[in-house]
């Protein structure tokens, strides 16, 4: 402690400013300089350090430190320099400047060594030249070494592509494989689909190997067993071996192709017909060593064929032996290339005369002017086929009606190769019909006679009352003429009355008479409501009779429709008086007969409603059925005419129950007058 005491004391000296006698210029300028130096020197030490600390990889940078701690040390002798001014601590200072001498001597001693290498380190222009050659080598480096980047992508791009040329290649050999497997499963189901079998013959080694099919196609089991020629010829039926023989011997020269169908006897005893189609392989001296074909069970074939031809046969049998219809064929010009019996019968052209003529000639003039032989052609190879009802004309001049049927005949390409024409001969059909119209209308007459004759007591009844109309008024005006003053006007009126009884009485013989005459039908213009009023003028002597009270519900403006007026009244009289009838044993309830017209959307709809037993549901599909009848005397041909009649204008006639009278509802439905 004393000897710190008295390193910091200052002792027996002065400050330094005395020497300087205190001259305030001459201090403050010591003062100034020392302290601009110190602060100078002070601060080089700290940007030498930084610079060092940044430039690690400068060579001789333990040098940078050593002047930075001597110039520190100079930095504090000045600032001690300023200290001493007025404090006498001169051996601090000497201690300072003592360091300031420790840290020179080794930094001038470093230096001295430091020299020589100082002096071998290039020059700037030698560093600016070697830094253009680093450059220059940098700039060649970087080139070379995009060149080798180029190069290596090159090259893995060269491989990336023979790598997935290789990977698809794979790819493409998998899938090749997967297909020939699948193709080989195809095949294999072809095979077995088809019947095929596949056989491989070596002719120079005389082995032949045959498919799994193959050998089921002979009747033998799948086998690994090879085949020589004698031995294949053995399962053959005796009688083809020839043949097969001779076909494999030409098939064995240059070109020569295997095509024979055999006979083959099998071991269960079949016997089956089999086709071998094969191609020979010949070498470059034109010698065979090999052939491949196909074998095929076409026994079901044969028979087919031959089950085609005898039906063929008889087809033409049939055709050629058919005299009720005219077949025969057309090119497709219409050229009659084939004639049967039938034509000939019906048309009257033998088979030498008719083949080759046009179809045209069965046509009359008038058919021909308006092109109807073109027209059926036409027609017929656009839709497949054309059907007409029409004249046609006979060798002999005659005409006949016939239904023909055109039918166009294609090939298997679609192509039209000709027709076929079926012509059935109407005549006597037509005069079937006229005949049964006829009898029908005999019958519809009779029925009509039937009907009326149970209505007699109505009738008289209702012709009674004009006529007793007529007779009083006409005895009325003889009595009143007798007298001396005779009311003329009461005459009058009486004569007025009697005209119109008699009126009413000509008009209801009228309609007794129409009812009554055998006529043609023929279709006017018709108001159903006015035919059901002169229908029911018939019947109110037998309603009363009956103990029947009617009802009648006619729409106001019914649609007028075709008819024939006989047969409606007959066909409304007949569904009358079947509702009458089935009211006859009716004793529980009132006995109500409704008649009701209805417009409808295409025409119109009239309905006779009975409070009757009502209709079996078993027998109501039969109601229409010519002679069947529910009634003991009844013959079972009112419904069923009224039905041909409805139905000969278009018409339709129907039955059904009613659950809400109990009774039956006949319904016929009329279309409108267009």
């Amino acid at each position: 402690m004393p000897v710190l005491k008295a390193f910091f004391s200052s002792g027996p000296f002065m400050p330094h400013g005395y020497c300087y006698m205190w001259d305030p210029g001459l201090v403050w300028l010591h003062v100034i300089s020392d302290s601009l130096i110190a602060l100078s020197y002070l601060s080089i030490p700290f940007t030498l350090g930084y610079f060092v600390r940044k430039r690690r990889d400068l060579p001789f940078h333990w040098m940078f430190v050593c002047f930075g701690i001597f110039i520190l040390a100079c930095g504090a002798t000045h600032a001690m320099e300023v200290w001493t001014l007025w404090h006498a601590d001169y051996w601090v200072s000497a201690s300072i400047k003592a360091i300031t001498a420790m840290a020179s001597v080794p930094t001038a001693i470093l230096l001295l060594k430091l020299v020589p290498h100082a002096v071998a380190l290039p020059s700037p222009a030698a560093l600016r030249l070697e830094i253009a050659k680093r450059s220059r080598a940098e700039k060649e480096l970087s080139l070379a070494k995009a060149e080798l980047q180029r190069r290596v992508e090159k090259r893995t791009a060269e491989l990336r592509k023979v790598n997935e040329d290789l990977l698809l290649e794979i790819d493409q050999r998998r899938r090749i494989e997967q297909t020939l497997r699948n193709s080989e499963g195809q095949l294999r189901l072809a095979q077995e689909a088809s019947g095929l079998g596949v056989w491989d013959w070596n002719p120079r080694m005389d082995i032949a190997v045959w498919s799994d099919q193959h050998f089921q196609i002979f009747g033998l089991k799948p086998s690994g067993q090879t085949f020589d020629e004698i031995s294949f010829i053995s399962l053959i039926y005796p009688e083809d071996r020839a043949a097969v023989k001779l076909a494999i011997r030409e098939a064995l020269r240059p070109g020569g192709e295997f095509d024979v169908e055999y006979r083959i006897q099998r071991q269960d005893g079949q016997l089956r017909w089999v086709l071998s189609q094969g191609l020979t392989h010949c070498d470059s001296a034109g010698e065979p060593f090999r052939m491949i074909g196909v074998t095929l069970d076409v026994t079901e074939r044969r028979q087919a064929a031959e089950e085609l031809r005898r039906s063929e046969e008889r087809f033409r049998l049939l055709v050629e032996g058919t005299a009720d219809y005219a077949i025969f064929m057309l090119d497709p010009a219409g050229f009659v290339t084939s004639w049967n019996s039938g034509a000939e019968r019906i048309k009257g052209y033998q088979a030498q005369e008719i083949i080759g003529q046009h179809f045209s000639c069965f046509y009359c003039d008038e058919d021909l002017r308006k092109g109807r032989p073109a027209k059926a052609l036409r027609e017929a190879a656009t839709a497949g086929r054309f059907e007409e009802d029409g004249c046609w004309l006979r060798k002999d001049g005659s005409r006949f009606q016939a239904n023909a049927i055109l039918t166009a005949l294609h090939d298997q390409n679609e192509e039209l190769i000709g027709f076929a024409k079926i012509t059935r001969d109407l005549t006597e059909s037509r005069r079937a019909d006229q005949a049964v119209q006829e009898a029908q209308a005999e019958l519809a007459w009779v029925i009509r006679m039937s009907t009326m004759s149970e209505l007699t007591a109505s009738i008289a009844h209702e012709i009674n009352q004009p006529l007793t109309a007529i007779v009083n008024n006409a005895n009325a005006s003889r009595r009143i003429l007798a007298n001396a003053a005779p009311d003329l006007g009461e005459v009058q009126q009486a004569v007025t009355d009697i005209a119109e009884a008699g009126t009413r009485a000509a008009e209801i013989i009228s309609r007794i008479r129409e009812l009554l005459k055998k006529s043609v039908p023929e279709k006017t213009p018709l108001d159903m409501n006015q035919l059901i009023h002169e229908v029911v003028a018939f019947i109110p002597g037998i309603l009363e009779k009956q103990h029947i009270s009617m009802e009648m519900e006619l729409w106001a403006a019914l649609p007028p429709v075709m008819g024939d007026r006989v047969q409606m009244q007959q066909v409304l009289l007949n569904l009358i008086m079947n509702g009458i009838e089935a009211m006859t044993t009716i004793l529980d309830r009132p006995r109500v007969l409704v008649i009701r017209s209805d417009a409808r959307e295409s025409g119109l709809e009239v309905a006779v409603q009975d409070s009757g037993t009502g209709l079996d549901p078993r027998h109501i599909d039969q109601l229409f059925h010519t002679f069947f009848t529910t009634k003991i005397n009844g013959m079972g041909m009112g419904l069923s005419i009224s039905r041909s009649i409805i139905e000969a204008h278009s018409g339709r006639l129907w039955a059904s129950n009613d659950p809400t009278t109990h009774g039956a509802t006949f319904r016929f439905s009329l279309p409108a007058m267009a």
